[in-house]
């Protein structure tokens, strides 16, 4: 057994086979001289960053919690009405997100916003809409839509109308592969007429993504 002491303020106590122990007195250990690596006990009891007030969290390897929306894209347009009439398969609206990279495992929440109008005479007309995972092709080409996000099906009322619509989509991130996101349309009537018209009236589009982390 032996002590370490300063003026008898105790430094350092040890008894028997023991490791030595700081003595009680000891409240402050200057920085400069001390060398190595702390062991993860006390580096977990030290705050080393403080209080982060920029820069991004972009390491590979960080886990957010479940729900955490972990990525964003948006597209909004004012263009030109876009219409699709019955017997042409379908269509291929040209709106669309850009180019996606999914960031792993997720669900991608899709939000869509459009304005729209018919042209129908006397009885009603029907949209079945698509959003499309795959590579959008040219606009009017009439492609194949994935049906992998499912169909959202929208009814005219008997009258021609100007109006909006809202529609969602939410599917699993399958890749991290980029894709695009886009809308497509496919309209039948009875009497194998009319034209249901997509970004009409007021002539407006959006789509939101959300990335939810799973």
């Amino acid at each position: 057994m032996g002590d370490f002491k300063i003026n008898e303020k105790t430094v350092f106590t040890q008894s028997g086979s023991a490791e030595p122990a700081m003595g009680s007195t000891v409240t402050d250990i200057p920085g400069a001289g001390i060398t190595g690596t702390l062991v993860n006990a006390v580096q977990d009891n030290i705050t080393r960053l403080g209080t982060v007030t920029s820069g991004n969290l972009s390491n590979t390897a960080i886990v957010y919690p479940v729900g955490h929306v972990v990525g964003f894209a948006k597209y909004i347009t004012a263009g030109s009405d876009i219409g699709i009439g019955h017997g042409n398969g379908w269509y291929n609206t040209g709106i669309a997100l850009p180019s996606y990279s999914p960031k792993g495992a997720s669900n991608i929440l899709v939000v869509s916003f459009h304005s729209q109008t018919w042209s129908i005479s006397p009885t009603a007309m029907t949209a079945t809409i698509h959003l499309s995972e795959g590579t959008v092709e040219a606009t009017g080409t009439g492609g194949g839509a994935s049906a992998t996000a499912g169909a959202r099906v929208h009814t005219s009322n008997e009258n021609p109308t100007v109006g909006n619509f809202t529609m969602t989509w939410v599917l699993p991130a399958t890749s991290t592969s980029a894709r695009t996101y886009g809308i497509y349309v496919i309209t039948t009537h009875p009497g194998s007429s009319g034209t249901f018209y997509i970004n009409a009236g007021p002539r407006y589009s959006y789509m939101n993504l959300y990335e939810i982390q799973q």
